[in-house]
This record gives C-alpha cells, structure tokens and sequence, in this order.
C-alpha cells in the first residue's frame, strides 16, 4: 500500500492499455497514476504507475478499483476514461445485444465510472474529467454506425456532465481524436454482414483501417489529454490534430446532403476517412 504524500497529484486512466502514451505523460509530469485496464498492463519507463485491474462493462470491478485508490491516495484528482471498443457492421443484421455489447464499454462503463469517482471529486470540490470521444461521434461512419452512435452519446453525457459539475469546480472536456495508431483495428469485432451490403462494407472496412493504421501517434492524443487535465478551464470538446479540426469545421458550414455525398465518398470505393 503507498500512502498519500503531500501536493501529490493522482490520475485514474481507465483504458490504460490504449491509454499507455496518457500514462506516461501523466507520470512524467509528476502524477502518481492508476493505469487500468483488464490486463493491468504498466508501460515501460515509470515507477510512478501503478497497474489496477479493472473491466469497464463491470460496474462492481469498477467501484472496487476506485475504492482501492481512495483508501491508499485518498482522492483521484483526474479521471481520464479512455476505455473503448469497436463495431462493424450494417445496422440491418445488428442485434440488441450487439449494441448493447458496443455501449457497454464506449458509453455505460463511463457512467459506471463517473457515479464511482464523482462523490469523492465533489466532497472535495474539486477534478478534472477528461472523456475519449471520437470525430466519428460528430459524422457517422458508415459501417460503423453503432460506434459512431455510442460516442455521441458520449458526447451528450460529457456536455451535460459539465453544466451539473460546474458548481462543484469539476472541469470537463470531450478530447475527439481522429484516426489513431493503435491496436483499435485489430480488437474492432466484425459481425456477420448480409451479402446485398458485403461489396460496400468492404470498402468501408479497409478504408477504416487503412486511416487506423496510418493515422497519428497517440502521443499527440496524450498531449492533448494533458493539456485539458492543467489548464484551469479547458475547452469543452478539443478535436486533436489541425487537419481534423479543419475537417469538422468544414462539414458543420456544409448542407446535410453534400455531408452525406463527401463521407460516403470517403469510405466507399476511396481512400480516406475520419476514423476512431
């Protein structure tokens, strides 16, 4: 057990085996951090991360990883919820459970999460909660729809969350990135496709994971989460990377038709897209 020491800062990074680049970054600037993940995997290169099992679609793992913080640091100072999972499909053909199985990491263990470190962030007065959207929360992706679905719901969540929290001086902020280089591609589960919409999805599918693969470094998400966890008020949302902030401006000024023609355009039959 490590007992509190003064002026010591402690982030919870749920999703810390996406989240590793977050973790070190965190450590580096002096947090002592809580990487969680299934796995309670460490990053090399910092003693100042400590591993902690947690399942996000376990709302009992989930409160017994927090209380282990609490009893050994006494506070969680910044939450940063990073925990995700991907879906490909057509709508047709997706199950209930299908979905569900898709919100029930990208949308209801944050809110799980959320009602297990809230009550401490607010005795305190005080936190920063960072939530991992996705530019494709704010244009759907075809073939990606229920995941384009649970991160707007994210979305939602995180601005609501900000208007109730401010009070409390509880900081929130939706860090959107678009297509990052990360083992999304490979862990994203593929559900059984009816053959009338097999050529598109196809197309759709590599083009997903052709931006995935070749997108940015998570270390320019990492930053980004940083910033938001320092500044005394961060924006609401940041969508990282110039490139892809121009994107979203673009298509938000443009009709919902020619939205429609330029995303399709994107993913089927072309290279190109706007990623996780």
């Amino acid at each position: 057990m490590s007992e509190y020491k003064a002026g010591e800062k402690v982030a919870l990074i749920l999703g810390a085996s996406s989240g590793e680049a977050a973790a070190l970054l965190f450590a580096k600037g002096g947090y002592t951090v809580y990487a969680a993940s299934r796995r309670a995997k460490v990053p090399e290169g910092s003693k100042d991360i400590i591993p902690l099992k947690i399942d996000a679609s376990d709302e009992q793992s989930i409160a017994s990883g927090v209380s282990i913080i609490i009893k050994e640091k006494g506070r969680i100072d910044v939450l940063v919820y990073a925990a995700g999972n991907g879906l490909a499909g057509s709508v047709e053909g997706t199950s209930a459970m299908d979905a569900l199985s898709q919100f029930n990491v990208n949308f209801f263990g944050c809110l799980k999460t959320l009602n297990a470190v809230l009550p401490h962030m607010r005795s305190r007065r005080s936190g920063s909660i960072i939530l991992i959207g996705s530019v494709g929360g704010r244009v759907t992706v075809p073939f990606q729809t229920l995941y384009s679905s649970s991160k707007a719901a994210l979305a939602a969540l995180s601005d609501g969350l900000r208007l109730e929290l401010k009070q409390f001086n509880i900081k929130v902020t939706l860090v959107e990135p678009g297509d990052v280089q990360t083992g999304f591609p490979d862990s994203r589960r593929v559900l059984n496709i009816i053959d009338e919409y097999k050529a598109e999805f196809n197309s759709a599918l590599y083009n997903m994971e052709h931006d995935e693969r070749t997108g940015m470094k998570p270390e320019v998400v990492a930053k980004a989460i940083y910033k938001a966890a320092e500044q005394s008020n961060p924006p609401s949302r940041i969508v990282v990377n110039f490139g892809f902030r121009l994107i979203t401006f673009f298509l938000r000024l443009l009709p919902a038709r020619l939205v429609e023609r330029v995303v399709r355009s994107m993913y089927i039959n072309t290279k190109g897209g706007l990623g996780n």
